[in-house]
């Protein structure tokens, strides 16, 4: 089982604190997704504003989205929202569109539908 905290606004709207046999980000994200109302459009909302996640898995953190879909997730992960200009975060921000993406995507389509997503989130990257 993997250990998953949410912090933050994030925490606070969905739980901070969830248990997770999936192996993969994809299958964390679609738990949470699936248990509670509100966390895509909070996503989608969070893209809107600007605000990014890093997804820190165990002492690493993610570094592209392909990563989400590999079955690498380690006893401890955690999600947190970056506001864009905050200065925080030790890893790479991912775009919250990007973290929509995976969400809905199968792994079967997910170079494809992630390049899409990587063009269309483009100008939202580069405000982190």
């Amino acid at each position: 089982m993997t250990q998953v905290k949410l912090l933050g606004e994030l925490g606070e709207k969905f739980g901070a604190d969830w248990q997770s046999a999936g192996s993969t980000m994809r299958d964390i994200l679609k738990l949470i997704d699936c248990q509670v109302d509100g966390f895509q459009e909070y996503l989608q909302e969070c893209h809107k504003n600007n605000v990014g996640f890093t997804i820190q898995n165990g002492q690493d953190f993610i570094e592209d989205e392909i990563e989400m879909y590999l079955p690498n997730a380690k006893d401890t992960v955690i999600i947190s929202p970056v506001p864009a200009g905050s200065g925080k975060g030790l890893g790479k921000i991912l775009a919250a569109i990007a973290i929509i993406t995976v969400m809905v995507m199968s792994g079967g389509t997910a170079t494809a539908g992630l390049e899409g997503a990587k063009v269309g989130a483009a100008e939202s990257v580069k405000a982190f």
